[in-house]
């Protein structure tokens, strides 16, 4: 790699400040532009940033890129197991196997942020300028436009290599569809979210487990809470934007009262803090998007959310991104500095299994949401994961245990799911699993009912 070669990242987020550390690596000079402001100097700000999960997939690829250290367990949490929470008042906990590499961290975005930064300051070869926008791209000449955000002065600069790295909304998308002659126009799903924090003396008093990803599924709301090291939860509830039962018509304490009484009464204590997360905090949108075309000859290139903005569903946005770092940077020590080679290539190896998990995690929405509901994919869970425990070199996992604990690429899993459900059918696991549910509610009402007669 020709150590002289200037490289700008347009966005110093998460997967920009990897891919920054993998070219520093290598001996490129890296110039990383960023709209926003330090967040080492801010305040982290509830109710704006979601909890993020790192899976094995993600974890692999900063190991790999030589990044992961003891510090990034220490900022998260580990997750040890799943809650399920239902409306008739039924738990269901599902323990995670982590000898069987079942394990993931929750980590607050902007912490994660922190770590990724402090890790960058180390590498000489690597400059970074915050409250800097970027306002023009010119491909041909090899030139960008910013703007300081706060003094207001515009500047041009040269490189290389320019590589987007500016997320679901990436100014260096649209430089690069104006140049290809290629549209794409972002996905806006009809469901947002609201955040709503809930500290460790909530969590103790409603009874909730720690270091467990806690789930409420409704067939008009989904509600989830991710865990925090502190033992709090960040919950996340996503409802419809408009609608009947939606953000928009939830917008007075006595209609969200009405809500929460009437599909969580689990949580009727937390009210106070349910309505201010809905009066006060913003409505987040959930948007996705798939590219054509990921780069413009050997000139700009986009990684992460900017090429395949995917929907949190599978929590492998990020994962994916930075997996997107590990495979360019392996495809860079693999061709030099060829990188009339090395774009195509990398579009050519990674699209497939993007646009592959862009459509399930479309797809798990409405898994989390309707099916976690349904006696018969609790059953069909059930089964396959003793299926799988049973012959583990004849039966794979889930759908969404291959998806989320292992790094085998999205489109080999997916491909071996559909051929194991063709088989499942053949031998008439299906069936079975029908039958078992359609009693399976009346053996848990014998249940209970003999549990309040002894």
């Amino acid at each position: 790699m020709n150590s002289k070669q200037h490289i700008v990242i347009i966005g110093a987020g998460l997967s920009g400040c990897v891919m920054a550390i993998a070219l520093a690596k290598k001996g490129c000079n890296v110039t990383l532009y960023e709209v926003k402001s330090d967040p080492r100097k801010t305040k982290i700000a509830e109710g704006r940033s979601y909890n993020l999960q790192l899976y094995p997939r993600g974890i692999k690829a900063l190991k790999k890129l030589g990044i992961w250290d003891k510090n990034f367990p220490l900022a998260a949490d580990a997750v040890e197991g799943y809650m399920n929470h239902y409306r008739n008042g039924k738990k269901d906990y599902t323990k995670l196997n982590a000898a069987q590499g079942e394990h993931f961290y929750q980590i607050h975005r902007e912490k994660l942020s922190v770590l990724l930064l402090n890790k960058l300051a180390a590498y000489k070869n690597i400059s970074i300028n915050f409250t800097t926008k970027c306002v023009a791209l010119d491909l041909t000449k090899k030139e960008i436009t910013l703007l300081n955000t706060t003094t207001r002065k515009k500047s041009t600069k040269k490189a290389d290599i320019f590589i987007g790295a500016d997320g679901i909304n990436s100014v260096t998308r649209n430089y690069i569809q104006k140049a290809t002659g290629t549209t794409e126009t972002p996905e806006i799903f009809p469901w947002g979210y609201k955040e709503i924090p809930l500290p460790p003396e909530e969590v103790a008093r409603l009874s909730l487990i720690p270091h467990t990803t806690h789930r409420w599924p409704r067939k008009e709301a989904l509600l989830i809470g991710f865990p925090n090291r502190d033992a709090s939860l960040t919950l996340m509830l996503m409802l419809s934007l408009s609608g009947r039962t939606s953000f928009s018509s939830l917008a007075t304490k006595r209609s969200i009262n009405a809500f929460v009484k009437r599909t969580y009464p689990d949580l009727v204590s937390i009210l106070p803090r349910i309505n201010t997360a809905f009066l006060k905090n913003p409505t987040g949108k959930l948007v996705c998007i798939t590219t054509t075309q990921w780069h413009y000859k050997d000139t700009a290139l986009l990684i992460g959310d900017a090429a395949h903005g995917i929907l949190p569903f599978y929590g492998q946005g990020m994962n994916s991104a930075f997996e997107d770092c590990l495979v360019l940077s392996e495809l860079m020590t693999k061709h030099k500095k060829n990188w009339s080679l090395i774009f195509p290539k990398f579009q050519k190896l990674r699209k497939p299994h993007t646009d592959v998990i862009y459509e399930l995690a479309k797809e798990n929405f409405f898994s989390l949401k309707d099916k976690s509901r349904s006696p018969f994919h609790l059953v069909k869970d059930k089964t396959h994961t003793f299926l799988h425990a049973t012959f583990p070199t004849m039966i794979k996992p889930p759908l969404y245990k291959s998806i989320i604990y292992t790094t085998d690429s999205f489109g080999d899993i997916y491909k071996k799911h559909l051929k194991q459900e063709k088989m499942f059918r053949i031998f008439g696991v299906d069936i079975l699993v029908y039958i078992v549910s359609l009693i399976f509610p009346l053996l848990q009402t014998m249940k209970r009912t003999l549990t309040k007669t002894t």
